[in-house]
């Protein structure tokens, strides 16, 4: 048996061929991979990889590989795209021995900055800033789902939804004359007035402090101001007063320079920057009131940060501790509980922005269940599911993804072409406890949809891959991913065919996100291949989302095919 080696793909897929493969070898730097959005590394079996210098372990992807041959990694995306010309480096763990790998990645799109993402005109707008505004609306997709925009979700660790609910709100076509929803829009519908009022008359206090008084308007002094007169020239106290007669002693000044108001000067800070990036990111709905509403709040944050007691306030430097006006004031509480959800929103990111093609493998396998348990308009489908599951959530993301893997939809069976057929959804994360997912390692398939013909028992098993495309600036084109795909495919059915006496059909279908401005799913399925395989790339708005579920439900109806010719 030959020793497994460390090694990077470009896809998930890709273990099977040979050519796709980069080893990573101990303290060679000159290894070039090319990032095609979701690559992922094959370890020796009993290993654990890290992220060199962070000791973040890298998540498993699926079971581990026939006769324990190793195991696939998922790589983060933030990660790797921190510099134009990027050295990542990984600590390789087995056992009490560590080794460092490294290698040199390409292709992937870099983090904007600040300046650039408030940037609103569309000719200016780099592809660094387009990424970070479409991973903001998965996130604002995920926080619907979890009622946090619409303040309905509950307390429990782990927050449930209907997939009924999930259906209707990712597939759902929304109004084109609104923008989606988001936090900030909810502060400027619901705080404006509220914030002006504060700002305008913001909480003030007295405060002690030393100054030189004439002599008739002093009322208090402490022992710095007597060890002061002390030292001061002359025997009488006029004496020591001198020309001036004042002599130093406590006085009191009014400052509205306090904690809570300098909490409220940097919220208002936070609420323009982001909605600059929202409105730069909305800008087609430029006449929306939702739209509207924002920009106005913008405007307001910008004008009271110059024109009000506020602008003489302090900025804060630091993580503070919230003191009893935060806390129980009246006025302040809601400021302090929004400042908050801004702060968790900008970590949020950061952690999605890493991890941000696991952040589309959740959406693509909420998309993907959505489908195959939900009816279409459009499809010759009957769906019936067996009971009303629920999808349970985290309430804080694990390495840019939210959904608990023992959560998917389903079983569900449905009809056609007279014929009554069982799906059942396998998620990765529970493919080694499946008797036929636990063999299929090596495709790294992030989710499976078993299909049974009831009659005459036949199988056949979808593959779904997520591929994040749109944090690369150097994909291929849908023919090659699909080819590529295929040709895998074809690989482990021939392979598992010969280990295995009862292996279904399988085929394969890729869902890509992009960056491009496409208005509908884009599809391609090669005539000729070996393995039946479709990639479906989706556009990067999700209010055009709808038409995937027909898409799905269309491969779907062509996987059926390969039950007829099937074992």
């Amino acid at each position: 048996m030959k020793e497994v080696k460390t090694a990077i793909y470009p896809f998930p897929w890709s273990v099977s061929n040979p050519k796709q493969r980069v080893d990573l070898n101990v303290n060679r730097r000159d290894q070039v991979v090319v990032f095609f959005g979701t690559p992922v590394i094959l370890t020796p079996p009993g290993t654990q990889l890290f992220l060199t210098g962070k000791s973040i372990p890298l998540p498993k992807l699926g079971p581990s590989l026939i006769n324990n041959r190793g195991q696939l990694f998922e790589v983060p995306h933030g990660f790797l795209a921190k510099a134009s010309f990027p050295l990542v480096e990984l600590t390789l763990r087995e056992r009490s021995n560590s080794s460092r790998l490294s290698f040199v990645l390409r292709g992937a799109i870099d983090a904007p900055e600040q300046s650039e993402r408030e940037i609103i005109e569309s000719h200016q707008i780099s592809d660094g800033v387009l990424l970070h505004r479409l991973i903001m609306s998965w996130i604002d997709i995920i926080n619907e789902i979890l009622g946090i925009l619409s303040h309905v979700q509950s307390d429990d660790r782990h927050p449930s939804r209907a997939w009924t609910d999930i259906a209707a709100l990712l597939l759902r076509k929304k109004e084109q004359s609104e923008p989606r929803m988001a936090l900030i829009v909810w502060i400027a519908m619901q705080m404006g007035k509220e914030i002006a009022d504060i700002c305008m008359r913001p909480r003030r206090i007295l405060f002690r402090t030393r100054q030189a008084q004439r002599m008739d308007r002093i009322q208090e002094v402490d022992g710095t101001c007597l060890r002061w007169l002390a030292r001061q020239p002359g025997l009488t106290i006029p004496q020591k007063a001198g020309a001036k007669q004042e002599l130093l002693s406590i006085v009191r000044k009014e400052t509205h320079d306090t904690l809570e108001n300098r909490i409220l000067k940097d919220f208002l800070k936070r609420c323009k920057h982001v909605a600059l990036e929202y409105l730069g990111d909305q800008r087609n709905f430029h006449q929306s009131k939702r739209y509207k509403t924002v920009q106005g709040f913008k405007t307001l944050c910008g004008r009271l940060l110059i024109n009000s007691p506020i602008s003489n306030v302090q900025s804060i430097s630091r993580i503070v501790k919230p003191n009893y006006v935060l806390q129980c004031g009246q006025r302040y509480r809601k400021i302090w509980d929004l400042y908050q959800r801004l702060l968790h929103q900008d970590q949020e990111f950061d952690e999605a922005w890493t991890w941000q093609s696991r952040l589309w493998t959740d959406i693509s396998r909420l998309l993907a269940a959505v489908a195959l348990t939900s009816n279409s308009e459009k499809s010759e489908l009957k769906i019936y599911p067996f009971t009303n599951s629920k999808a349970k959530f985290r309430a804080e993301q694990l390495c840019g993804t939210w959904l608990i893997p023992d959560s998917i939809a389903g079983p569900c069976f449905f009809e056609y072409d007279g014929k009554t057929f069982i799906i059942e959804l396998i998620n990765s994360y529970n493919a080694i406890e499946h008797e036929v997912c636990q063999h299929l390692g090596k495709l790294g398939g992030h989710l499976y949809a078993l299909i049974t013909d009831i009659d005459s028992r036949k199988k056949v098993l979808i593959v779904f891959w997520a591929i994040h495309g749109a944090g690369s600036n150097a994909m291929p084109d849908l023919k090659q991913i699909a080819e590529s795909a295929s040709n895998s495919l074809f690989y482990n059915y021939e392979n598992l065919k010969q280990l295995y006496a009862a292996v279904p059909q399988i085929a394969g279908c890729i869902l890509v996100s992009t960056l491009s401005d496409i208005t509908k799913p884009q599809t391609f399925m090669p005539e000729k291949q070996p393995a039946k395989v479709q990639v479906i790339q989706l556009p990067s708005r999700p209010e055009q989302w709808h038409d995937a579920l027909d898409y799905i439900q269309i491969f779907l109806v062509e996987a059926l095919d390969l039950i007829k010719g099937g074992a």
